[in-house]
């Protein structure tokens, strides 16, 4: 099947650094660095690249799928550690936020933070579309969604409270990317052909 996204490999802790796959048929594998496959496990269509994590000093992969479920995998066998559900397909990449946390948007209009251990809800904030890409953090404690209407979204990552919103002329499905962490400026690409450069 096709491979979705990125491929993500652990960083560190390990002397053999595993590789995960995801793929747009739902099945994720984990091969050592030599291509040794160790693990596999199957799941609902997976289009974002997956993200790997440490929790309490131990890896795992975190990954959003159609079935509207975050998934968080153990890197060492595939065993499940816990899975959010939503109300609808996620197509986007999680975003990590340190020190235990994570964010994501859904095709339910759903911006969300979760808790990274327990995967448990800790604040949900409805935009004026659907979330097709991923998130990103600015300037430490500001989150930045897109929405495909061609909406960004600046978001408190302390309570998801909406700090500003820029509407652009077409749909966005490309993911914001910080340009400065000090600051809470990004760039996206949308469907009217352009590039911004965008302020809350």
């Amino acid at each position: 099947a096709p491979v979705s996204g990125s491929v993500s490999a652990i960083i560190g802790g390990t002397k053999e650094r595993p590789v995960i796959v995801t793929t747009t048929s739902g099945s994720v594998h984990c091969f050592s660095s030599s291509g040794v496959e160790i693990w596999k496990a199957k799941h609902s269509p997976i289009f974002a690249a997956p993200v790997t994590v440490y929790i309490n000093a131990k890896p795992f992969v975190l990954f959003g799928s159609v079935d509207s479920k975050v998934h968080c995998l153990s890197i060492v066998d595939g065993s499940e550690k816990w899975i959010f559900e939503c109300g609808a397909a996620i197509f986007g990449s999680i975003c990590v936020v340190e020190p235990n946390a994570i964010i994501f948007g859904s095709n339910d209009k759903f911006a969300r933070m979760i808790n990274l251990e327990s995967g448990s809800l800790i604040w949900e904030t409805c935009l004026d579309s659907t979330i097709a890409s991923t998130p990103t953090i600015v300037n430490g404690d500001l989150a930045v969604f897109a929405s495909t209407r061609g909406s960004v979204f600046w978001i408190e990552l302390k309570s998801g409270r909406i700090i500003s919103k820029v509407l652009l002329e077409g749909e966005i499905f490309s993911s914001p990317e910080s340009i400065d962490s000090a600051t809470s400026d990004i760039v996206i690409g949308c469907r009217d052909n352009c590039v911004y450069r965008l302020e809350k």
